[in-house]
């Protein structure tokens, strides 16, 4: 039996999933497990709940969330397997990033995710940048791409996100399939606060739905 536990930064962020939750369908079994806000708390949470529950099982991870976009991106949600952890003073060379800490990492994608993805083709992919705080002031992507230039090669947005470079950074260490599914909830800038809670709970909603629509194919 394939175990997929599905995680997020806050509860409300899997709302719709509360029936999936220790059921199987097909050849998985899921589980639901919000994790908290911020890479500390998430990679703290997560290392206590595998090896409670998931140690030496066959095991992917999906991570359900947020996220800020530093361009304009018509898409509502992405999907991600590309993390990097750049903070604000380090993109405009006010800091020095260390590279075994921020640098480009590249999880697998386990194979309820990779299914879920040839059926919901329409999702575009993205990088993730993981911050310690909310970015609220306009950047460009040529941000990233002077601080690495293997990020513009790869042609392809990056948005912000609070938790998932520390939970990818785990799933790498310990070969578990991690992918991220998010929805673009603001701009990163000024107003980025404001409007990922004027967003978050519609858009948290039809993410989630997707999920289930696909689900109910099983």
């Amino acid at each position: 039996m394939k175990i997929v536990l599905i995680t997020s930064a806050i509860k409300e962020e899997l709302i719709g999933l509360e029936s999936i939750d220790k059921k199987k369908f097909r050849s998985f079994r899921f589980y639901l497990n919000p994790l908290g806000i911020g890479k500390i708390n998430a990679v703290m949470n997560l290392y206590k709940i595998y090896y409670k529950k998931f140690y030496k099982k066959k095991l992917e991870i999906i991570f359900l969330g947020s996220c800020g976009s530093y361009k304009k991106i018509s898409d509502l949600f992405i999907y991600s397997n590309l993390f990097v952890n750049y903070d604000y003073a380090s993109l405009l060379k006010k800091a020095k990033p260390l590279e075994s800490i921020s640098s480009l990492i590249k999880t697998n994608i386990g194979d309820f995710l990779s299914n879920f993805l040839s059926y919901n083709t329409f999702l575009p992919k993205a990088i993730v940048n993981t911050t310690d705080s909310i970015t609220l002031t306009s950047l460009s992507e040529d941000y990233f791409y002077k601080l690495n230039p293997d990020l513009e090669k790869l042609n392809l947005p990056v948005v912000e996100n609070l938790e998932l470079y520390s939970i990818a950074k785990f799933c790498l260490i310990h070969e578990i399939p991690f992918t991220a599914l998010l929805s673009i909830t603001n701009r990163v800038g000024k107003n980025g606060s404001k409007e990922w809670e004027k967003n978050y709970q519609t858009l948290s909603i039809q993410l989630t739905n997707l999920l289930k629509n696909y689900l109910s194919l099983f």
